[in-house]
């Protein structure tokens, strides 16, 4: 059988000529809506895999355990100040809440018990946070 290719040739940026294909307009779109959209994704990726590494966090294992949660800890400090300069300070507050539980749970003299305990309250915490975040506007109560 012949080895036969067929190549697609695609332009590289060298070989644009604008006069021929000019670039598009660029639309202006809210920048605090984009900005509010992305951040919003962002948490909620944030939430769900914090959810997953502290449900699979080894409770054996203090280094690994602290690694995991240091960087945990980290995530939620850029979230929280990501949160403020989005105007969001409750947000804000409900992750720096986070922060004395996972150093507590990032503890070398952690007891079994106390850090499956940490993990479930994490855990449960996590859960009402996503569940709030998934609501679409029209589940929202709102008072009169």
């Amino acid at each position: 059988a012949l080895g036969i290719g067929i190549g697609v040739y695609l332009p590289g940026r060298d070989d644009a000529d604008p006069s021929v294909n000019p670039l598009p307009a660029i639309v202006e779109v809210a920048p605090s809506a984009t900005t509010a959209d992305a951040f919003t994704r962002g948490l909620q990726a944030h939430f769900r895999e914090s959810r997953q590494n502290i449900g699979g966090l080894p409770v054996e294992d203090n280094e690994a355990r602290r690694l995991l949660i240091l960087h945990i800890v980290q995530q939620n400090r850029l979230f929280a100040r990501a949160a403020t300069e989005n105007q969001s300070p409750e947000l804000s507050r409900v992750l720096r809440a986070f922060e004395p539980i996972l150093v507590r749970l990032a503890d070398e003299d952690l007891a079994p018990e106390e850090a499956q305990r940490l993990q479930a309250q994490l855990l449960f915490e996590l859960n009402v946070m996503l569940t709030k975040m998934n609501r679409s506007p029209s589940d929202r109560s709102e008072s009169i």
